[in-house]
């Protein structure tokens, strides 16, 4: 059972990391010819964010290769043994494909008009339709699900502070977007923001 567990959570980071990421990444440069990820090397909030964003990133495949690399060095993690329960272990490995899916699903939704971060010399279509009729938000709500997904499959100290810094740094990026959305798109973003909760 611990087998199968380690290969599906490694398959799963091996199909994040391609699907979310590089794919819609290659796919969004190919259709605009403009690179969907806007975060610099300035001192703006914004581009702080984008920093703290990509160490996050970095340090949620750490945790999974440690636990299918070496049990040993996997305590070093602290884990928390009151969560490490066997069904809570498959309902984490569950929903982190099921996240998965949802992220692509919106990410697919968005089209071209998909961003990592704001890009301010590049206005796109306001994206309201499919998961964004329900959530303004439903990428950010995919990628924090996954982050608590992880958790629950490995619970450790590790992968607890990293979803609390995945938390709150996407609730400061989701505030940021919609500040510059409302400068942009001003009354339609104003309805739409009175018609669909930032989350759910």
């Amino acid at each position: 059972m611990e087998t199968m567990i380690q290969s599906l959570l490694i398959l799963f980071v091996v199909l994040y990391i391609l699907c979310v990421f590089v794919g819609r990444t290659l796919v969004v440069w190919r259709k605009t010819k403009k690179f969907p990820i806007t975060y610099g090397k300035t001192d703006s909030a914004h581009d702080f964010l984008g920093r703290i964003f990509k160490i996050l990133i970095i340090l949620s495949i750490v945790s999974p290769i440690i636990y299918v690399t070496s049990a040993k060095f996997y305590q070093y993690l602290l884990p928390i043994k009151i969560f490490e329960i066997g069904i809570l272990e498959i309902i984490g490995l569950v929903s982190a494909y099921v996240s998965m899916v949802w992220t692509i699903i919106a990410q697919t939704q968005m089209g071209t008009s998909w961003r990592i971060g704001i890009h301010v010399n590049n206005k796109t279509d306001l994206v309201q339709k499919g998961l964004f009729k329900i959530s303004r938000h439903p990428i950010y709500l995919g990628v924090m699900t996954t982050s608590f997904s992880l958790f629950l499959v490995l619970p450790n100290v590790f992968t607890l502070i990293i979803f609390l810094m995945t938390f709150l740094t996407i609730m400061v990026q989701a505030r940021l977007e919609e500040e510059y959305m409302r400068k942009i798109y001003n009354e339609e973003y104003l309805s739409y923001v009175k018609n669909t909760p930032r989350w759910f």
